[in-house]
């Protein structure tokens, strides 16, 4: 099994898997998120839209550590200061699928600030920004 262990695909991969409704409250209560979503209402806000917004969460690290920080309460994983140590319990999760629990096991042992911020495009040398275009439509920080 192969995961991509970049911030984009991270932040993808959360914002796929977190529960709909704590995306959702975040997204009232926490003004970073209201910026990245600006323009919608929380309630409103499909899969499909969070998904398209994981290049602002990928570009700022403290935005994609609260991400983390929500994908991990909606597994009802026990609040902790140490991340690393929240995604190693996430990963013992049995109803995540293969693909999550690599993600959670790569996060258990890597800080979020540490990955790339997406992975490398051979022969692309127009930087990160040109790799990835489907953040259309929704605002950057």
């Amino acid at each position: 099994m192969s995961i991509e262990s970049n911030r984009v695909a991270v932040a993808r991969q959360l914002l796929e898997a977190t529960s709909l409704g704590k995306l959702r409250n975040e997204t009232r209560h926490n003004r970073r998120w209201v910026a990245v979503y600006s323009g919608f209402r929380a309630d409103a806000l499909s899969r499909a839209q969070f998904v398209r917004g994981a290049l602002p969460f990928a570009r700022d690290p403290s935005l994609l550590r609260s991400l983390c920080g929500v994908f991990l309460d909606s597994l009802d994983v026990p609040e902790s200061p140490d991340l690393a140590a929240r995604f190693a319990q996430a990963a013992e999760v049995s109803t995540l699928s293969d693909d999550l629990k690599a993600v959670c096991l790569l996060l258990a042992e890597q800080s979020v600030e540490d990955l790339p911020f997406q992975a490398e495009v051979p022969g692309q040398s127009d930087g990160p920004e040109g790799a990835v275009a489907d953040g259309a439509g929704i605002p950057t920080v």
